[in-house]
């Protein structure tokens, strides 16, 4: 998964919704995407170390899908990806939500 390269509809590279320059780039990955090296050590890992160390990195995949439909907001008003984006940014909030609260269980 990467980074889109559509600019934003006034045609700006801008973060979400102009919230500042993005800090990726089109055609990089995606934010939150693991990186192998994130994957092996993950392979290593064992009991609640596993555990923490999943969640952190799906908290982080899920923080990147809200950051990129923010930012596909910012480059339609389609209605149909209007509403799949508001549906994915509200769908992942809650399920970070959730994950922040299950870490917060295995410190």
């Amino acid at each position: 998964m990467t980074w889109m390269t559509r600019p934003e509809l006034d045609g700006s590279t801008h973060g979400a919704h102009g919230s500042g320059e993005s800090a990726h780039r089109p055609g990089e990955p995606m934010p939150g995407l693991a990186t192998p090296a994130e994957v092996a050590e993950l392979r290593e890992l064992e009991g609640v170390e596993a555990e923490r160390r999943f969640l952190e990195l799906m908290i982080a995949h899920h923080g990147g899908a809200v950051e990129m439909a923010d930012a596909a907001l910012a480059r339609s008003t389609y209605p149909v990806v209007v509403s799949l984006a508001e549906s994915i940014a509200s769908s992942q909030q809650a399920e970070i939500d959730l994950m922040e609260r299950m870490l917060a269980e295995r410190s």
